[in-house]
C-alpha cells in the first residue's frame, strides 16, 4: 500500500524541476508541488507494523528540495495531491509559514469569493493554485498540517532570498 508524489514546477513553458530557476512573467513566478507518501512494511520476530513516509517531490524532509522564492515577488504555486499508485488517497491541509496566500483556483476553477489563507486543504486527487509574496528573507516551512504526515516527511523549506 502506498502513495508517491513528485514536486514539479508548472509554467507557461511546460514542466521544470522545482529547484530550477523561477520563470518570471509579469513579475510572477510559477511553480508546482505534488504530495504523496509510501508505506514500508517492517517485520520483526515479535511484531509486524507499518510505517508511513510522506513525501513532497518523492522525498521526505529533510531530504526535500527547497522551494526558492525571490523576496517580494508574487509567486504562483500549484499544489497537486497525487497518489501515483492510487492505493491510499488522502487529503492534505497544507500550511505555509511567514505569509498568507490567495487561493487562485481549485481544480482550475476560480473560488466563488476571494480567499486568503495560511492553510488550505488539498483534497485527494485534486489540485489548488495559490499566489503569495514573501516580505522577509530566510527559510520558512511549508508542510502538511496533519501532524503524522508532517512528522513523517511531508514538509519542505521555502527559501526566500
Amino acid at each position: 500500500m502506498g502513495m508517491d508524489g513528485s514536486m514539479a514546477a508548472s509554467t507557461d513553458q511546460g514542466q521544470m524541476n522545482m529547484t530550477g530557476s523561477a520563470i518570471s512573467g509579469n513579475n510572477r513566478s510559477h511553480m508546482g508541488m505534488d504530495m504523496g507518501g509510501e508505506s514500508d512494511m517492517m517485520k520483526t520476530k515479535v511484531t509486524q507494523g507499518m510505517m508511513m513516509r510522506w513525501t513532497i517531490n518523492g522525498k521526505s524532509y529533510p531530504d526535500t528540495d527547497p522551494l526558492d522564492v525571490p523576496l517580494g515577488r508574487v509567486v504562483k504555486i500549484r499544489l497537486k495531491n497525487i497518489d501515483v499508485r492510487n492505493e491510499h488517497p488522502m487529503d492534505h491541509p497544507m500550511h505555509l509559514h511567514g505569509t498568507f496566500f490567495q487561493v487562485v483556483s481549485l481544480n482550475g476553477h476560480e473560488p466563488e469569493r476571494e480567499l486568503w489563507k495560511d492553510t488550505l486543504n488539498v483534497p485527494a486527487g485534486e489540485y489548488v493554485d495559490i499566489a503569495f509574496s514573501m516580505s522577509y528573507p530566510g527559510d520558512w516551512m511549508l508542510h502538511c498540517h496533519i501532524i503524522d504526515h508532517e512528522d513523517n516527511g511531508m514538509m519542505t523549506v521555502v527559501r526566500v532570498r
